[in-house]
């Protein structure tokens, strides 16, 4: 679990992306709607595969909540 509300490149961002790309582990993004796309493109040039599944939840537990996969 790590924070996506920095997009991958980004001085202030803690997220070793390389490591999350390499590792065979569910990855759960917080704040991520946003730089979601940044995210997923970078992930995949560092080998992660771009078949991996995955989905985007959006405002969860509300009414407003969205769900893309």
């Amino acid at each position: 679990m790590v924070s996506g509300h920095l997009p991958p490149g980004d001085p202030a961002s803690r997220v070793n992306w390389a490591a999350l790309a390499a590792g065979p582990d569910t990855l759960v993004l917080l704040m991520a709607v946003r730089n979601l796309a940044a995210i997923a493109a970078h992930l995949i040039e560092l080998g992660r595969p771009g078949t991996t599944p995955a989905a985007c939840v959006e405002n969860a537990g509300t009414t407003a909540q969205l769900v893309i996969r």
